[in-house]
């Protein structure tokens, strides 16, 4: 493997950075507000960053990209207990000269709540049958809120569901972050899964019953008196009988094998990688075989699986303080 590195001068203090599917678009979040650097391919350099208007009083807390099918949209979960959705971003509709706002999708009963992690869900091109795009948003009350956009499709987001269950505000504590599950190409039949990582160590994993209307947990990933669930990452769909989740928290990151039918999933524990400090971010590669782990000392670890299935850390990216 040839690491390839690209400097890009941000010129200020950046609290949270979102790549979109196709690493095309960066967007990026800081003190002084948001904006959007693009590229023609992997391989280059970044552009000069756009700036993306924010409305008035909103402090951005996290960024989500959508998928390429369902946009591109910006999505930016706010201290202010609200959700910001831009469409075409990048192009027309980020600037000043914009003639067109984002969107606005306001926390139902929780509105005073700061929004700590926000993720759309990803679209199936393929599927015979297509749902309206899906957004989640966790507030630092301990709610996920899940938001659709509407049947004409005129840039409003519903709140549709509210998923809470006694855990999230007692044993597990309050969500901390999100992953979706990803599809596989022309699948059919499997409902959405959204994995919720918690304050107290642990996980959900949720599934949305079509015929009931209804979020349900169906698999929890319980390890008590550990620290908060920092990062949690879906790996892709390659075939097998077996998905992988991955759940960071502290300087550990574990890596849990998941089985079985969607309404019943096994989780099993099956590695757990050890970093000098701790994790804060986890992302695997988009066809697997490699999982990136960013750690608080502008390091990132790159583990890949050999053929008896353990991971090493082969690679070390560290990054450079300005």
């Amino acid at each position: 493997m040839t690491i390839r590195t690209i400097e890009t001068p941000l010129n200020e203090s950046v609290v949270h950075v979102a790549y979109d599917e196709t690493h095309l678009r960066m967007a990026t979040g800081s003190s002084s507000g948001l904006s959007v650097r693009l590229r023609e391919e992997p391989a280059r350099t970044w552009a000069q960053p756009r700036p993306v208007v924010l409305p008035p009083g909103i402090s951005p807390t996290c960024l989500s990209w959508s998928s390429t099918e369902a946009g591109p949209l910006l999505a930016a979960g706010t201290s202010q207990g609200s959700v910001v959705i831009w469409s075409n971003v990048g192009g027309e509709g980020t600037g000043e000269s914009s003639t067109s706002g984002p969107s606005v999708a306001e926390i139902p009963d929780d509105a005073s709540s700061p929004v700590v992690a926000v993720a759309f869900a990803p679209s199936n091109p393929l599927a015979a049958r297509q749902h309206p795009p899906l957004l989640a948003a966790a507030c630092q009350s301990g709610s996920v809120h899940v938001f659709k956009l509407s049947e004409d499709r005129r840039r409003e987001w519903e709140p549709a569901y509210t998923l809470t269950s006694s855990s999230n505000r007692g044993q597990g504590g309050r969500a901390t972050c999100l992953a979706w599950r990803p599809h596989a190409p022309a699948e059919e039949g499997v409902p959405p899964l959204l994995a919720v990582g918690l304050e107290k160590g642990g996980a959900q994993i949720w599934m949305f019953r079509e015929m009931l209307f209804k979020w349900e947990i169906v698999a929890e990933l319980n390890t008590p008196s550990l620290p908060p669930v920092s990062a949690i990452a879906w790996g892709p769909l390659l075939g097998g009988e077996e998905e992988t989740l991955v759940v960071a928290r502290g300087s550990t990151a574990e890596v849990w094998a998941l089985s079985g039918p969607a309404d019943a999933l096994r989780a099993e524990r099956a590695h757990a990688l050890q970093h000098a400090y701790n994790v804060w971010k986890a992302e695997f590669a988009a066809f697997g075989g490699w999982l990136a782990c960013a750690t608080e000392d502008a390091k990132v670890c790159l583990w890949r699986a050999t053929l008896s299935g353990e991971y090493r850390c082969l690679h070390t990216v560290e990054g450079k303080e300005s």
